[in-house]
């Protein structure tokens, strides 16, 4: 979908039953909208990509009741960009979240709050503007083979945690910082 204008997506866009067999879904420059559909409870969805929401401050604003429910359970690549206001990618990060993510490129995101990546092998980070709890959630990410990180705030050189990423022959880091 692109440049949905609404501050509220349809019902049927809301449900996770309608939406339950989805494998990608790609949202752009829907401006207005305020909340997203809960896309942490998709069980097939494998790649998400969103862009241009200025008015986003979490991906999921679902609930999630039991231990056993994991939030996005097949999801592989995640994009994200120009969500200046986003905070999180759930509203209730207390739940298992993103086990198979391997692939995540974030840019132009202000005050996201990332969550552990127990998968990730490919990562690229692009005007983040908190760097300080964002930098250590990627540094003790063990799969960690692809970084790219460029203008984010307060990064001068990268953290001692980044040292066995360093080592590893098949990572490529690129920092850059304004």
């Amino acid at each position: 979908m692109n440049g949905y204008e609404g501050k509220q997506l349809s019902s049927w866009m809301r449900s996770s039953i309608v939406l339950r067999d989805l494998v990608k879904v790609k949202l752009w420059n829907c401006e207005n909208c305020e909340e997203l559909p809960p896309f942490g409870k998709l069980p097939h969805l494998k790649r998400l990509e969103l862009s241009g929401m200025k008015n986003v401050k979490c991906i999921d604003g679902g609930t999630y009741e039991g231990v056993e429910e994991k939030a996005f359970p097949s999801l592989e690549k995640l994009r994200v960009d120009n969500l200046p206001n986003l905070e999180r990618l759930l509203r209730d990060e207390r739940v298992e979240m993103v086990p198979h993510l391997f692939e995540l490129r974030i840019e132009r995101v202000s005050n996201l709050k990332c969550p552990r990546l127990p998968a990730v092998e490919k990562l690229d980070a692009r005007g983040i503007g908190e760097a300080a709890s964002f930098m250590e959630v990627v540094g003790n990410t063990a799969c960690l083979k692809t970084l790219t990180i460029e203008y984010i705030k307060g990064v001068v050189v990268l953290p001692d945690q980044f040292s066995r990423v360093e080592e590893d022959s098949t990572t490529d880091v690129n920092v850059c910082h304004s």
